[in-house]
């Protein structure tokens, strides 16, 4: 036998069966197409918590990768020195009071005593009011970050817009009454000078706003967590000196999990809004709700290019994944073509 033979006889006598197997090739090639995938990652909403006093930090008990629930502590800056200014503040305050008491011994009568505790009243009220009305500005503020991350729905953010709205006229009748209440015991005093009460009582009013700033100061020392999430970004440790506005820590919302990724421009038209794609890693699946598709094409990111979107313009969509969905933020994972 030949050595060339078999050769031979395999091309010419199987010649149907080779076109069969490179049309089969084929099949499968255009197959694999349309089953192909892309890239995406993991992402969140993040909601980042900033320092608004300076200090150290004493406490940072959470890790990243750490479960946390809203209210939770994230960090605690050292409050001694507030604590030591409170201090002096309020010894201030009292020898300000005594002095006014002092002031209105000249015209000393029953009258006048009530008048002067009617005063003390309206400015404590007008102190109260005007705590509530700060926290209500800042509960807003945190609303309207959380509203614009999703975290929270409108309903919940025209509650806490009223609330605002309600302490801040609270303040408003507040000053009213104690203006009304310090023009009462003035037009009553006859036998003190008017210059020596308009300057204890300005002296009182001066300190009264220095307790209150820094006991402000003392209840903004604990950063808690505005969401329920994980911790995926501690920036400063025990030790670390803060000013304000530095930024602690990030949060990723639990319930705001998405995946991006780059798809070819020219598959665009087989997604819609709203269409549910499969999405997995290794042995874990599920699928996600398109809610996003960019207007613009660019070239895929080199670490998000496959075959399917390799040297193609491609557009930025995001699937939005249910809360119990099994991938993390950070975690790359493949999306799925639909199927035609």
């Amino acid at each position: 036998m030949k050595k060339g033979l078999p050769l031979q006889i395999g091309m010419h006598g199987s010649k149907g069966a080779l076109l069969l197997a490179l049309a089969a090739l084929c099949a499968g090639a255009l197959g694999g197409c349309a089953s192909a995938a892309v890239k995406g990652t993991v992402e969140t909403d993040i909601v980042s918590h900033y320092s608004e006093n300076t200090g150290k930090i004493i406490a940072a008990p959470v890790e990243p990768g750490q479960s946390v629930k809203q209210g939770d502590v994230l960090a605690v800056i050292d409050t001694r020195q507030d604590l030591f200014e409170l201090e002096q503040l309020e010894a201030a305050l009292a020898l300000k009071r005594a002095a006014l008491d002092e002031v209105l011994a000249g015209a000393e009568n029953e009258e006048l005593r009530q008048l002067e505790n009617n005063v003390r009243l309206a400015r404590e009220a007008r102190q109260t009011a005007s705590a509530l009305a700060d926290k209500a500005q800042r509960d807003l503020a945190d609303g309207q970050t959380l509203y614009e991350g999703g975290a929270l729905n409108r309903a919940a953010l025209d509650d806490l817009t009223l609330r605002d709205q309600t302490a801040a006229s609270a303040v408003t009748s507040a000053e009213i009454e104690a203006d009304s209440a310090e023009q009462r015991l003035q037009a009553a005093i006859k036998g003190a000078s008017q210059h020596r009460i308009d300057a204890a009582l300005a002296d009182v009013t001066l300190a009264e706003s220095r307790v209150a700033q820094c006991r402000d100061r003392l209840a903004r020392a604990t950063i808690a967590a505005l969401t329920d999430g994980t911790l995926i970004g501690k920036y400063y440790l025990v030790g670390d000196i803060v000013a304000p506005g530095s930024n602690l820590a990030d949060v990723a919302r639990e319930e705001g999990k998405y995946v991006a990724a780059y798809w070819p421009a020219d598959r665009l038209r087989e997604l819609s809004l709203g269409q549910a794609l499969d999405i997995s890693a290794g042995d874990a699946h599920c699928t996600g709700s398109l809610f996003f598709m960019d207007v613009s094409a660019e070239y895929a990111p080199k670490d998000e290019r496959t075959a399917a979107n390799r040297n193609k313009t491609v557009v930025r969509i995001k699937l939005r994944l249910d809360a119990d969905a099994p991938f993390r933020p950070g975690e790359t994972v493949q999306v799925d073509f639909p199927e035609n």
